[in-house]
C-alpha cells in the first residue's frame, strides 16, 4: 500500500523550557512501508492512528520541553522580524526580539527523527510532522500584554523626556534672546539719551553765550539747579552779601526798577 495517509493530533498543553504553557496542535503524514508487519502488529488503521497519537504526542512534548518559547514560535532564524516604527526609533532593546538558534522547522525535524524509529517497528513510515497551530495559555497572553504595555510606557517616557529637554532648550534660548533684546534696547536708550544731552548742552551753550547778559543768566540758572539739588527743606544756608543767590533773594518783592538800579 503506497497511499499517503494523514494523522491529525489533538491539541495538547505543553511546557517550554522557560516554563511557559502553550497548546500545540500537530499533524503528520505517513504510509504503510511493511504491510505484513503492519497487519501483524496493528491490523487496522484505527489502531495505527492511536499508536501515532501516543508516539508523536510524546515526542512533541519532549522536544517542546527542551526549547524556549521563542524557538517554538518563530520558524526561520534568518528572517528579521518586523518591528513597530516607534520601537525601532526608541533605541536600546525596546521591541527587539531575542535571536533564535533553531526555529520551529528544526523542532519539527527533531520530532520526526525521534518518532520515526518507534513507529517503524509496526511497518509504518512517518513522512513528516508539522505544527498546525500553537496557542498561548492565558498566563502567557497576560505576560505578552504586560510586555507590550511596558514597551509603550518606555516609549512614552522617552518622548516625555525628549519633550522636556526640548522645552528646556527653547526656554533657555528665549531667555538669552530676551536678555539680548533688553541689552540692545538699554544701549540704544543710553545712546539716544547721550545724544540728546549733548544736543541740549550745545543748544544751551549757543543760547547763553550769544551775549554777556545771556551768559550771566545761564550761570545763574545753573547755580539755582545746584542749590535745588543739594539743599533740603530743613537746610540752613549761610550766604555772603555778594553771592548771586543773596542778590536774587534780596530782590524778591522789590519793584523791578529798584532791583535793576542796584
Amino acid at each position: 500500500d503506497k497511499r499517503i495517509l494523514e494523522w491529525d493530533g489533538q491539541p495538547s498543553e505543553m511546557t517550554t523550557r522557560d516554563k511557559l504553557y502553550v497548546v500545540v496542535d500537530t499533524f503528520g503524514r505517513w504510509r504503510i512501508a511493511d504491510p505484513l508487519k503492519y497487519f501483524q502488529s496493528l491490523r487496522d488503521e484505527r489502531s495505527a492512528l492511536s499508536r501515532l497519537d501516543d508516539i508523536i504526542g510524546s515526542e512533541t512534548r519532549n522536544v517542546i520541553a527542551r526549547h524556549d518559547l521563542i524557538e517554538v514560535v518563530r520558524s526561520d532564524k534568518e528572517r528579521e522580524p518586523e518591528q513597530d516604527a516607534l520601537l525601532a526609533e526608541s533605541g536600546g532593546t525596546i521591541g527587539n526580539l531575542p535571536p533564535i538558534r533553531i526555529g520551529r522547522h528544526k523542532l519539527e525535524d527533531e520530532i520526526l527523527a525521534a518518532a520515526s524509529p518507534k513507529v517503524g517497528i509496526w511497518g509504518i513510515e512517518l513522512l513528516d510532522v508539522k505544527v498546525k497551530r500553537l496557542n498561548y495559555k492565558q498566563g502567557v497572553i497576560e505576560k505578552i500584554y504586560d510586555r507590550m504595555v511596558s514597551e509603550r510606557l518606555q516609549i512614552a517616557e522617552r518622548f516625555r523626556s525628549e519633550g522636556a529637554g526640548e522645552a528646556a532648550k527653547i526656554d533657555g534660548k528665549r531667555e538669552r534672546e530676551l536678555q539680548q533684546i533688553e541689552s540692545d534696547a538699554y544701549r540704544e536708550v543710553e545712546e539716544i539719551r547721550g545724544k540728546a544731552d549733548a544736543e541740549a548742552s550745545e543748544i544751551y551753550a549757543n543760547a547763553y553765550t550769544s551775549s554777556p547778559l545771556a551768559a550771566d543768566f545761564y550761570t545763574f540758572v545753573k547755580t539755582l539747579d545746584t542749590y535745588r539739588a543739594t539743599l533740603g527743606s530743613d537746610s540752613t544756608l549761610v550766604l555772603s552779601t555778594d553771592s548771586d543767590l543773596f542778590r536774587l533773594l534780596k530782590g524778591i518783592g522789590e519793584p523791578a526798577e529798584a532791583a535793576a538800579g542796584r
